[in-house]
């Protein structure tokens, strides 16, 4: 699978609704409800926990298992269905000591079974990683299988819930602290990630 992901060199966004609040650097993490969905759902044995940092960070972290068939954990926020149609793509900030994390977002208007879309971000292995991916990069699946149907892109005014998971078979604990996840605009300064 091509990952899609493009280093960012500075910000811009301009758009309207939800989408709009968001991307406005008044809004934070914190501003929206998280919750976690583990492969415990279906009978896996991954774990994992989320704490509010002193500096409006999240830190996301447990132990993902492969046992019992099991091998995913997730987060997903309550942000809201909005028109993201004025965006190109979402900005994501994150540390994740080079595991592989997956960005999911999903349409009001298109439900898929233990599904979404998603768009692969390999990290950094020390530091802070810093991606743009545009809504074209990201693939619809169920059950972790690419599915045929409609993009993410063609429906961005039924845009919303972001979220992110790891599912890259690498047994162990994992630490992730997420700093920021908003929309953005593709700007002259964002070049592809080798």
């Amino acid at each position: 699978m091509k990952n899609w992901a493009l280093i960012l060199g500075a910000s811009s966004g301009i758009g309207a609704a939800c989408a709009k609040k968001l991307a406005e650097s008044g809004m934070k993490l914190r501003d929206f409800d998280w919750s976690r969905v583990n492969d415990t759902v279906m009978g896996g044995r991954s774990s994992s926990s989320l704490d509010w940092q002193q500096d409006d960070t999240l830190l996301w972290r447990g132990s993902l298992s492969l046992e019992n068939n099991g091998g995913f954990v997730s987060i997903r926020s309550d942000a809201g269905w909005a028109d993201w149609s004025g965006y190109d793509g979402i900005e994501v900030i994150l540390e994740a000591a080079g595991r592989e994390v997956e960005v999911t977002m999903q349409r009001r208007d298109v439900r898929v079974r233990a599904g979404g879309y998603y768009a692969a971000v390999p990290t950094n292995a020390q530091g802070e990683t810093r991606v743009f991916i545009p809504f074209e990069a990201f693939q619809l699946r169920s059950f972790g299988q690419p599915v045929r149907g409609p993009t993410l892109k063609e429906g961005l005014g039924n845009a919303g819930g972001m979220g992110m998971m790891i599912a890259d078979k690498q047994e162990g604990s994992f630490q992730v602290v997420v700093k920021s996840m908003r929309p953005m605009r593709h700007g002259p300064k964002t070049r592809i990630a080798k």
